[in-house]
């Protein structure tokens, strides 16, 4: 008996019917779990499924299922058609489970002559990988047409064991948290088998195929059908909708949920039938349409219209939830469910609740993203790249290599493709005009990536950009910062100096910028990816929410909620996609933690309906462990959401994935998909592919401007300047007694060009310390210290703090610094663990240290009065001037790209070259020979007694491409802090540390400098150099070549990187020049020789003129 499923699909202006054929039965030698047979797969019900075991059992364990289990998992089936049928394609559907993927993931299926599969087989494809899936979900096999009564299908492996594959990711994060909240989970290396709800055949595509939605097709029906089903009968019931055949009572509560939502229901006759009448899905689908009627009022009444795109989901090759896989130039690999395709869309909601779509613009091979709407609603400027670089080195779906180690330079020479760049749509003619593109040099790309473009005025727009020119700390990923342009390119500017990726900005309604920042400084970079806001030309970057909380890990995708001072966005983890749970922040209750944080829509961890104020920060589940694993993937698990728009405090559009994606760095189904949603967990679907992400959606509608802020800033100035009013004010200095504290230091932070080695950083400790290190380290990292800073640190100078712990000074612009606060020693009490920087003539003040910003301090004497001298940095005791101070006290600013670019002016690439920030090499090595080798030689008279030479430690960080010295391995006792030498760790805590709990006034070291350790005759200029070393988190290198052992290529790689930065700073400094009626400064000195002319010379040829855009050619 055949049976038979009837789908519609239209194609332009004929339609055709998919016809899906029930197998008769299926045979199989393979064994099956008790309850699951293998009849199960054909009996129509998606709420049954047939579980078989491995069949190959390569594994050693009697304790798995089936015992010795094994990857991989494999089995074997044969369908019988019962006569001959012509059929091009095979339905697996997925048990309904949420929590678990068990279908199968690799099969082949032939042709065969009987129902055992003994004769005449004949493969008609091979090896077919399927997607991960989960929730009932279909995957699809396609062939050409063939006509056969026999199907043999054999499972090469299922998604148990696939998942099983995934290793660190799993393993270290997904699984342990998965089973912390008590939910089952795949991959668990106990259960070898694969479960299958249902086999059809079919004979063309049917209706749910993953196809590409038509143009004007906004969703799939059956997508729209099911989740109101998971709406009213849940995840455990929906798939036995409409099945029974002996009651309705799932039916019956189904239509009454409905029924009470709406305003006026009717009347409401219940056929007296079992629920697989189908009178019980025609009633309960005609009220699903009238709810959604009433539902999407809530929206029309704002906008018609709404801007999404479809694209991925974004988390780069690490999956790190703020970093976003944007540039080619230095990877050579992309995320698991990354694929090429991406289109700029317009849905319309109609009166009846159905949705029109059309597509604006497509990029088959390239990506769209990152729509956002003018405050007048009539242009809409985006981020787009034609394609990507598809040469030999790109290998998606896989782990990288260079996730450790660069590309070849071979792979440079061999780049193609596009990257992202900005563009405008008017939307009533819908012209598209480029912004911003990547310069040309000499005939040479200097490739970037422009994303997240963001109107701040009717003329101005705020982006993110790889410019800057720089690659995290623990990864290799490039850095995105903060830039401003015109929305005619004009007036391009960098506008945030910091050391990891910000992202994400949007205009809060007083005119500042929102934004996330990732950053961490001599502290653990898992936690701070915290929100912070900066006025729209750069000034007055301060902490919003979160910078001091361990929990939440990563605060994403936020904007206002208009009429109030609240925000709406998501919290997330860390090695995960740019996704996770709908939150409202309303910082007047507090900028810490739980303090400020509201979940909604259902979204909170234990799916708590509604709303729930947050309570998790102390929860054992989040924090209670060494290992942070609930911390680091916080937020994956169950329903996820993205890039949420508020209408009002209870009405959203939302991208949104009810089943939630199951498994990290891989292509799942279902799809994420756009939603109108309520607070309270009431939504309605309004866009979906099958095919791809639909994500990013942004109402057309007109806004109010927002007030526009004058700017400050003056480039004729090279310094700003910091005003406190109290250190001793806040938690920071508690129970240190005034007049302790006696001078302030500023440290500048030298952000990385390039990544080339890995080395560990590992970082553990003796157990006093562990309170303030929350987790033993990081498997990554390139190790220019043990398991110290992550950065190369340049002591700018310090100056007094005055009794009264007031004091003010000037900083050279355009440079993340950070303070430490010394005692009458030198020795550091506090230190900020986070940085800061001001622009040209800015002036930023503060009460005190880590002072409540909410709470009104008494106004005392000192810095804010206005009568104390501003000071100009001195160095330490004994050290000369930094040169940096020196170059813009004697030429300004926008004199070069070295003075605009700060410390992070490009560097030699010589090992042995004198460097300026803190080497060990230079400033420490030079007090252990005059005071300690005599006694500490290596030598076998000193047997017992640390080395302290300066030999190659060759065993010391093996991979880390450094000539580490014995006497910095002996120090550091290998990377372990120790009540000996206790520094700011690399992985310390994210909350405010208290006064003295590490650093050299927690390190007996020190004591080893005074004259009872042997007659030692230490100055004290050496001592307070010694500790500064010490709380700088132990450098070692004073410039990130500094004693390398880097090959001619790696030079060559790194140099390529610097230029690049010296050519986008370049561009801004001659654009400045212009402003300020100066002539424009050449391009001199690039160190990699891509960028040269034929004719070699130090000067490039560029046809420069007063304005930048102009004098470089453009892509």
């Amino acid at each position: 008996m055949r049976k038979v499923m009837i789908g519609v699909i239209m194609f332009a202006a004929w339609a055709v019917v998919a016809e899906e054929i029930h197998p008769i039965s299926v045979y199989t030698l393979v064994e099956t779990t008790n309850g699951h047979p293998i009849e199960m797969m054909l009996d129509g019900n998606p709420d049954t499924f047939a579980e078989l075991l491995d069949d190959t059992r390569e594994g050693k364990d009697t304790n798995t299922l089936p015992p010795c289990g094994g990857r991989p998992v494999t089995a074997l089936f044969v369908l019988d058609m019962g006569c001959e049928q012509k059929v091009s394609g095979m339905r697996l559907v997925s048990q309904k489970s949420r929590w678990l993927a068990r279908m199968a993931y690799n099969v082949t299926v032939s042709t065969c002559g009987d129902a055992k599969g003994k004769a005449d087989i004949c493969v008609i494809t091979e090896k077919k990988v399927l997607p991960i899936t989960f929730c009932g979900e279909s995957a699809f096999v396609t062939w050409a047409p063939v006509t056969a009564r026999f199907f043999s299908v054999r499972i090469n492996e299922s998604d148990e064991g696939m998942i099983n594959s995934l290793g660190t990711y799993m393993t270290w994060l997904n699984n342990p948290s998965r089973a912390i909240l008590g939910h089952t989970f795949s991959g668990d290396g106990r259960h070898f088998v694969t479960d299958i709800a249902e086999v059809t055949l079919f004979d063309r595509e049917p209706e749910d195929f993953p196809r590409p939605n038509l143009s004007k097709i906004a969703y799939p029906r059956s997508r729209l059908e099911k989740d109101w089903l998971l709406q009213d009968a849940g995840f455990d019931d929906f798939a036995r909708a409409f099945m029974s055949t002996n009651s309705a009572e799932l039916e019956k509560r189904m239509v009454m949920k409905v029924a009470k939502d709406l305003t006026d229901p009717g009347d409401i006759a219940f056929p007296d039938t079992p629920g697989c009448d189908p009178q019980w899905k025609s009633l309960y689908f005609r009220l699903c349409e009238k709810r959604r009627m009433e539902r999407l009022r809530n929206v029309t009444k704002h906008a018609l219209q709404i801007v999404y795109v479809k694209h991925y989901t974004y988390g780069c090759n690490a999956t790190l939830g703020s970093a976003e896989h944007v540039t080619d130039d230095l990877t050579d690999s992309r995320p698991r469910n990354w694929t090429k395709g991406g289109q700029l869309c317009l849905l319309k909601i109609l009166p009846d609740g159905s949705v029109t779509n059309e597509v604006l613009l497509d990029k088959p091979d390239g990506c769209i993203r990152d729509p956002n709407l003018s405050y007048d609603g009539t242009r809409l400027v985006f981020s787009m790249r034609d394609s990507y670089n598809d040469n030999a080195y790109y290998n998606p779906h896989r782990w990288s290599p260079s996730f450790r180690a660069p590309l070849p330079w071979d792979a440079y020479e061999k780049r193609c493709g596009d990257d992202y760049h900005l563009y405008m749509m008017d939307l009533t003619t819908r012209k598209i005009t480029q912004i911003t593109r990547s310069p040309f040099v000499n005939g040479r790309i200097v490739p970037c990536a422009d994303v997240e473009p963001c109107f701040v005025s009717a003329n101005r727009i705020i982006f993110q950009s790889t410019r800057c020119e720089q690659v995290m700390p623990c990864h290799q990923t490039l850095v995105s910062n903060l830039y401003g342009c015109d929305t005619d390119g004009g007036n391009f500017r960098r506008l945030a100096f910091d050391g990891a990726s910000t992202f994400y900005p949007q205009q809060l309604n007083d005119g500042r910028i929102l934004y996330t920042r990732w950053e961490y400084n001599d502290r653990n970079a898992r936690f701070q990816q915290s929100l912070l806001t900066m006025n729209a030309d750069g000034t007055a970057q301060m902490e919003y929410y979160g910078n001091n909380s361990f929990y939440p890990a990563s605060l994403l995708h936020f904007r206002q909620v208009p009429g109030t001072t609240k925000i709406i966005g998501i919290v997330s983890g860390h090695h995960v996609h740019q996704k996770g749970k709908l939150i409202v922040i309303d910082r007047r209750k507090g900028t810490q933690g739980d303090s400020g944080i509201e979940y909604v829509a259902g979204s909170a961890v234990n799916e708590e309906p509604g709303r729930h104020v947050s309570n998790y920060a102390d929860d054992p589940k989040v924090s209670g462990n060494r290992n942070v694993v609930f911390i680091d993937y916080f937020g994956q698990l169950g329903p996820q959401w993205q890039y949420p728009y508020a209408f009002d405090e209870n009405h959203y559009l939302v991208t949104f994935l009810p089943e939630g994606t199951l498994i990290d760095k891989s292509g799942v189904n279902p799809n994420f998909g756009i939603y109108y949603q309520t607070a309270d967990g009431d939504r309605e679907l309004l866009a979906y592919d099958l095919s791809v992400e639909c994500s990013q959606p942004v109402p057309v509608m007109a806004r109010k401007p927002v007030p526009q802020r004058g700017s400050l800033i003056d480039f004729a100035q090279s310094y700003g300047k910091f005003y406190v009013q109290n250190v001793y004010v806040g938690p920071g200095l508690k129970g240190v007694a005034a007049g302790t504290i006696k001078k302030l230091r500023v440290v500048g932070i030298e952000y990385r060009p390039m990544y080339l080695h890995t080395g560990m950083m590992h970082c553990p400790c003796d157990k006093p310390y562990e309170e303030f290190i929350p987790y033993g380290g990081d498997g990554s990292g390139e190790a220019i210290t043990a398991s110290g800073s992550w950065d190369i640190k340049h002591v700018l100078g310090e100056v007094d703090v005055a009794q009264d712990g007031s004091c003010a000074f000037e900083v050279p612009a355009n440079n993340g610094v950070y303070f430490q606060l010394l005692d009458e020693r030198g020795r550091c009490v506090q230190t900020m663990r986070s940085w800061t920087m001001v622009m040209p003539g800015e002036t930023m003040a503060c009460t005190g240290c880590h002072e409540n910003k909410a709470q009104v301090y008494p106004v005392g004497q000192g810095a804010v009065s206005g009568n104390v001298q501003v000071q100009h940095l001195r160095p330490m005791a004994g050290q000369l001037q930094h040169p940096l101070l020196s170059r813009i006290d004697r030429e300004g600013l926008l004199a070069s790209m070295d003075n605009y670019l700060g410390v992070n002016t490009p560097r030699s690439c010589d090992p042995d070259v004198t460097t300026e920030g803190f080497s060990f090499i230079c400033k420490i090595q030079p007090i252990l020979d005059s005071h300690c080798v005599k006694c500490h030689d290596g030598s076998t008279k000193a047997a017992g007694r640390p080395n302290l030479t300066g030999k190659e430690a060759i065993d010391f960080r093996k991979g880390a491409g450094r000539r580490f010295s014995k006497s910095y391995a002996a120090l550091t006792a290998n990377g372990r802090q120790t009540t000996m030498l206790n520094w700011y760790s690399a992985t310390g805590r994210s909350a405010m540390l208290p006064p003295y709990a590490q650093g050299s006034t927690q390190s007996k070291i020190m004591e080893h400098l005074e004259p009872l350790h042997h007659g030692v005759k230490v100055s004290d200029e050496e001592k307070r150099l010694f500790a500064c070393w010490i709380d700088l988190s132990i450098p070692f290198g004073g410039s990130y070549a500094e004693a390398t052992t880097w090959t001619p290529d790696e030079r060559r790689i790194t140099e390529y990187h610097q230029d690049k930065r010296k050519v986008f700073a370049w561009q801004e400094v001659n654009m400045l020049r212009a402003q300020l009626n100066m002539q424009p400064v050449p391009l001199r000195c690039l160190q990699s020789g891509v960028f040269e002319p034929v004719r070699s010379s130090s000067l490039v040829q560029v046809n420069t003129t007063a304005h930048v855009i102009n004098a470089i050619k453009m892509k």
